[in-house]
């Protein structure tokens, strides 16, 4: 393995686990794949607000993988960040479609929650 492939792995590995704790308070309940009339891929994700305070904006990391690689190998997965400004109550829920663009022969590996700010403006 070369330094490149390493650094790529420490950076998807610190990406995936910063998204597991940021989870914490926020949790996707379930997300498939769909395609749109255009053969585009959608993902849909919900999730719901496990806090007390009210959710105004979330940011989603999705990973991609070629097609023909393993999941556990990480050396040309890619991951694609969308932010969507909503407003989801306390222990509300809230299901999001998120349009992404897919290099060719690539397919979605999974999604999770990077970022949150709250109505009150502390960020998560």
């Amino acid at each position: 393995m070369n330094s490149n492939t390493i650094k790529r792995i420490l950076i998807v590995n610190s990406i995936l686990l910063f998204g597991i704790l940021c989870t914490s308070a926020q949790k996707i309940t379930n997300w498939t794949v769909v395609y749109d009339n255009n053969f585009n891929a959608v993902v849909k994700a919900t999730v719901k607000n496990t806090t007390q305070k009210t959710i105004t904006t979330l940011k989603f990391h999705i990973g991609t993988k070629p097609k023909y690689l393993s999941n556990n190998n990480y050396t040309a997965d890619k991951t694609v960040e969308k932010s969507f400004s909503r407003s989801i109550s306390p222990n509300g829920i809230s299901t999001f479609e998120i349009p992404v663009k897919l290099n060719d022969n690539y397919v979605i590996k999974g999604i999770f929650i990077d970022g949150v700010r709250f109505s009150d403006g502390t960020i998560k």
